[in-house]
């Protein structure tokens, strides 16, 4: 039973690597009845403070929407409203979580997901390469299996899976998966994630973490900066020259518009899933540097009308449709999600900042997938025989 279960679990995740954000819509589906259907009929209803705010969320947004006489159904940004699907989706699994703590510890479910998740993604690994060998770098952006798959994705799951599974020569197989084939942003993660792995555990004392401390200064001297640095060149980037950066043009673009637009109420709440930014106002009226000109053209080129995901940031994107409230429940209902392992929570918010993950169908099927497949373990009679 232990081989059928952990086969089948494997199976599953490799098949939705490969899927993608095709599975994302009957994939919610699924979810949302299993999130709703155990919440309600085989748990007690426990409203606390997390649900009050998941409701909250819930209903407010639609009934803005509804409230809008001027808005129709042919121009609503159904792209946008994924946005606010994925924070129901991390607030549900975040409250299911929650209760699941009070039972059981979840390192060894964690460490069940795990293995099967890092199998995944190992065999994805082969199988790619497979194509695109000699060429390793940045695989997943150019391999013909990886279809819905790019290098932040492939980063941010190699991360995920790390922070899941116990054994140590599986984290460091997947955190140097991560750096070959993840990108820029998912070189500081691991960074980020080897320094407060070894800060953050109880285990070891005061002396040994300060020389932990040195030796992640060294390899990131030596390892981490000049990866980072060639994964920013391969791209075209000088990040000595930070104002002419395409991440940091976005951010500036969106910061300004949060500046000239946004009253009071809008940064508490947004502006809504549907609010469009008229990029083309900025270029066209204000006085741009010639890279900032190139970038801003860029962005109106990705899309006929500029959102929230045009600025490859999560934290940005969901305040500009949220506020400070929807930027509130997605760092707090995530952070209930990767409480179990902190550094890298940390990580996630990091690359978060200069990519959008969690809020893109294809990591937030997989999110979906990993947590519920987790949770469903849980309620197996005698479960821990398939550990």
């Amino acid at each position: 039973m232990k081989i059928k279960i952990n086969f089948f679990v494997y199976t599953l995740l490799l098949f939705f690597m490969f899927m993608g954000h095709k599975l994302f819509n009957p994939l919610v589906v699924i979810g949302l009845i299993y999130l709703v259907s155990n919440r309600l009929f085989y748990k007690k209803l426990n409203i606390d403070f997390d649900f009050v705010l998941l409701l909250i969320f819930a209903i407010f947004y639609p009934l803005r929407l509804l409230s809008d006489m001027e808005v129709t159904l042919t121009a609503l940004d159904f792209q946008e409203w994924k946005t606010y699907v994925v924070i129901l989706l991390i607030g549900f699994l975040s409250v299911d979580i929650k209760d699941n703590l009070k039972m059981e510890k979840l390192t060894p479910l964690n460490n069940f997901i795990g293995s099967n998740f890092s199998f995944s993604i190992i065999s994805f690994t082969l199988i790619s390469l497979y194509y695109t060998f000699p060429s390793i770098y940045r695989f997943p952006d150019y391999s013909p299996v990886a279809q819905h798959m790019i290098s932040p994705y492939f980063g941010f799951l190699c991360l995920l899976a790390t922070s899941l599974v116990r054994n140590f020569l599986t984290k460091i197989i997947l955190l140097v998966l991560c750096l070959v084939a993840g990108g820029g942003a998912s070189t500081i993660g691991v960074a980020i994630y080897v320094t407060f792995y070894f800060l953050l555990n109880k285990n070891i004392n005061l002396r040994k973490k300060f020389v932990i401390f040195i030796i992640t200064t060294i390899l990131s001297t030596l390892i981490f900066i000049p990866l980072f640095i060639y994964s920013q060149d391969q791209r075209g980037r000088d990040i000595t020259a930070y104002r002419n950066l395409d991440r940091y043009i976005s951010f500036d673009y969106g910061q300004r518009y949060i500046r000239d637009n946004f009253n009071g109420f809008d940064l508490i709440f947004g502006r809504g899933a549907d609010e469009n930014i008229d990029l083309q106002n900025y270029l066209e009226q204000f006085s741009l540097t010639r890279a900032e000109r190139i970038i801003g053209d860029y962005i109106v080129a990705e899309t006929d009308e500029i959102s929230g995901k045009n600025f490859h940031n999560d934290l940005l994107r969901i305040f500009l449709k949220y506020g400070i409230f929807g930027l509130f429940i997605f760092i707090r209902f995530t952070y209930n999600i990767f409480s179990y392992n902190i550094s890298f929570y940390i990580s996630f918010l990091v690359i978060s900042f200069s990519n959008s993950i969690a809020t893109i169908s294809f990591s937030a099927s997989l999110l979906l997938v990993v947590f519920i497949i987790r949770n469903m373990t849980l309620i197996l009679k005698n479960y821990k025989k398939y550990i």
